[in-house]
């Protein structure tokens, strides 16, 4: 844990089963949340607020940590599950948290995988969410959930209208505390993406995703 600062420590101890290298990615970014330089700050009332920000940024960067680590260790078991009921579920949860937001969504009826359901929650909470948050400067935000055939295999796919990424980052995307926007255009800490494809793997599946920057961005991924 060399150049680990004490706070930073605390965080490598408290999540032994993370891969060496998600910790790796971990004290450059923590270090960048901890770090309050003066400048900009002009007075006591922005320092305070520039600490409350910084201390949220580092709480939910350690949640998103632990979270990471517990998916490979959580119970597993396979079920048939109802996949449009669960996104018609995330999707109303979304509007509750934001109900300032139009966006049009649609989710394809009779959507079924066998999968562990709470570890599948998860991952499609990701996706969604991660789909509902890169299109909320779009006037007419849309999201479509649905399956089509590839190669005679179903595919999954989650699409929305949003930001997208440039295709020479694609490589990023899944990459823990990654991530290819800057904090003042879209909050987050980097790993939604990195868990949901370590649930579809554990699941023997494959996750990627296209898209193109201004033109949104689709995830497809895989169940066998």
């Amino acid at each position: 844990m060399a150049g680990l600062r004490s706070d930073e420590a605390e965080v490598w101890i408290a999540a032994p089963d993370c891969q060496h290298g998600d910790k790796s990615r971990f004290a450059p970014t923590a270090s960048g949340c901890l770090s309050l330089p003066a400048s900009g700050c002009t007075t006591t009332v922005d320092s305070l607020a520039r600490i409350r920000r910084s201390v949220s940024y580092m709480t939910q960067l350690v949640n998103d940590l632990l979270a990471l680590a517990q998916v490979g260790n959580a119970p597993f078991e396979r079920a048939e599950i109802d996949l449009s009921q669960l996104c018609e579920e995330i999707v109303a949860n979304l509007r509750l948290a934001s109900p300032e937001r139009q966006v049009t969504v649609e989710v394809s009826p009779g959507l079924h995988c066998n999968v562990d359901a709470s570890l599948m929650r998860a991952a499609m909470e990701n996706l969604i969410g991660n789909a509902w948050k890169y299109s909320a400067r779009v006037a007419h935000a849309r999201i479509e959930i649905g399956t089509m055939a590839v190669d005679g295999r179903e595919v999954f796919f989650v699409r929305d209208n949003g930001a997208g990424f440039d295709m020479t980052q694609a490589h990023r995307l899944f990459a823990p505390f990654e991530r290819l926007h800057a904090p003042n255009e879209f909050d987050g800490t980097g790993v939604g993406l990195a868990a949901a494809q370590r649930i579809i793997e554990r699941h023997g599946g494959h996750i990627w995703a296209e898209g193109a920057t201004g033109h949104g961005a689709t995830f497809f991924f895989t169940m066998p």
